[in-house]
């Protein structure tokens, strides 16, 4: 019985990785749409910053799986997918203060502002539109679609390997394991051990 090589196991598990990012990212979307009349909503930037950090998790190292490649990305949409990822490395998560290619200045200024008696310290917010997020939705849907039909090529190959059962089945991508492991139980919470 043909098994995957390590390097199908990691592409497959990347593909469904990128499935439930996009996912993800087209519910933070639709909450944008639903509760953000304007970019000034208090939870516009969150829910901003969890679009673009879910829509760049499959193409970001993703430890021993890798990432998915940017080819992928259809041509026409390569515009929005580099916005989609400039706004998570550049402005919202990854921010060095040296100047941005996009604003021409770091994208990080501390200001301290003074007005009346009211003083504070802040840091300098690019906000997209919030319209913008309706198209980056739509892109998110194109993405499923193609990571979909990458995995064709997997389940036609491999479907007698797929669990038959009832309960949780975790891909695994570790050499030497059986290609999915039985019993898988979901973490409910994380203990982390921050000391």
């Amino acid at each position: 019985m043909e098994e995957p090589t390590i390097d199908e196991r990691k592409r497959w598990w990347l593909l469904y990785y990128g499935i439930t990012s996009m996912e993800k990212a087209i519910k933070s979307c639709d909450l944008i749409a639903q509760h953000c009349t304007t970019n000034a909503d208090p939870l516009f930037q969150p829910l901003s910053l969890a679009v673009h950090a879910f829509y760049a998790r499959p193409f970001k190292s993703n430890g021993n799986a890798g990432r998915l490649p940017r080819e992928l990305v259809p041509d026409g949409a390569k515009g929005i997918h580099s916005w989609l990822e400039h706004f998570r490395d550049g402005v919202m998560s990854h921010i060095d203060p040296k100047v941005s290619e996009t604003a021409g200045r770091p994208m990080n200024d501390v200001v301290f502002s003074i007005s009346g008696s009211k003083r504070q310290f802040s840091t300098l917010e690019a906000r997209p539109s919030v319209e913008a997020y309706t198209d980056a939705r739509a892109h998110c849907e194109v993405m499923i679609d193609v990571f979909q039909d990458s995995i064709t090529g997997f389940l036609e190959r491999f479907h007698r390997l797929l669990p038959q059962h009832d309960g949780q089945h975790l891909l695994s991508i570790a050499d030497g394991t059986p290609l999915f492991i039985d019993g898988y139980v979901m973490p409910v919470r994380s203990h982390l051990n921050y000391k």
